[in-house]
């Protein structure tokens, strides 16, 4: 080790000094790089589960949709085929027989 006087305060070797902070610095760097990797690790970890989450929750909308057209159609079938009973039934109840029509004419 040398020792330099300058202006009355004793100096270690710079040399030695600069090492031993880049040794204290690199140390806390590859301790941050350590930290910033494994919060990288618990972020693509969460963007996975997030991704499977979104394709769980797009594939059971998507089947709710086809279900509720499926029942819609089926509906919509079901009230135009009552819609047509009721005008046939309306008909029949207003229809009057052409027969009763002359017989009843014949007695006048």
């Amino acid at each position: 080790m040398d020792v330099y006087v300058d202006n009355g305060v004793y100096e270690e070797d710079k040399a030695e000094v600069e090492d031993a902070s880049l040794q204290i610095g690199i140390g806390n760097l590859n301790k941050q790089v350590d930290n910033i990797k494994s919060q990288l690790f618990k972020i693509q970890v969460q963007l996975q589960l997030s991704k499977a989450q979104r394709n769980k929750d797009q594939k059971i909308q998507n089947n709710n949709k086809i279900r509720v057209d499926r029942w819609s159609m089926v509906q919509c079938a079901f009230m135009v085929t009552m819609a047509t009973v009721q005008v046939y039934l309306l008909k029949q109840l207003f229809k009057e027989d052409k027969q009763a029509k002359r017989v009843q004419a014949a007695k006048i």
